[in-house]
């Protein structure tokens, strides 16, 4: 019995099964997390109508939907990356002095205001400042919009 059990743990530091098992178990655990991620599918043209729509609900002069990188998801802008980009930066920056900071508001012609939503940044342009309850009021709508956009498999 112990010249097989020998022969047979021999044959699998060989044939590398065991480091073959390990290897399994790690590709059934990157399948399982890329299955769980949730991929989120929007209609175009209506992406491309919901920002013009809240622009006009809330009458503000731009707006501006991103992620906290500076990647453009929709706006009513032209060069809307330029905006999210000079938004995203001076919002990194205000975090790194008041970690608990949840909007920004700048004013030059008009009043630019960023606010940042779970890993999104909308950026706001508006003729007067705006209160917390109506750029809360703003992210919401949005947000309702966008759930509702989203194609269902």
């Amino acid at each position: 019995m112990g010249l097989i059990n020998s022969i047979v743990s021999f044959s699998y530091r060989v044939l590398k099964l065991e480091d073959q098992q390990e290897m399994d178990s790690e590709r059934d655990l990157l399948l399982k997390e890329f299955i769980s991620l949730k991929t989120r599918y929007f209609e175009p043209k209506a992406m491309q109508q919901l920002p013009d729509y809240v622009r006009k609900k809330h009458l503000i002069n731009s707006l501006t939907f991103t992620k906290r990188d500076g990647t453009v998801i929709m706006s009513t802008e032209e060069d809307a990356f330029k905006g999210a980009m000079v938004g995203s930066s001076l919002f990194k920056y205000l975090l790194s002095e008041l970690p608990d900071s949840r909007y920004l508001m700048v004013k030059r012609e008009n009043w630019h205001i960023v606010y940042a939503k779970k890993e999104y940044l909308i950026v706001i342009e508006a003729n007067d400042v705006l209160a917390s309850i109506e750029i809360e009021a703003i992210a919401k709508d949005i947000e309702k919009h966008i759930n509702k956009l989203e194609y269902k498999y």
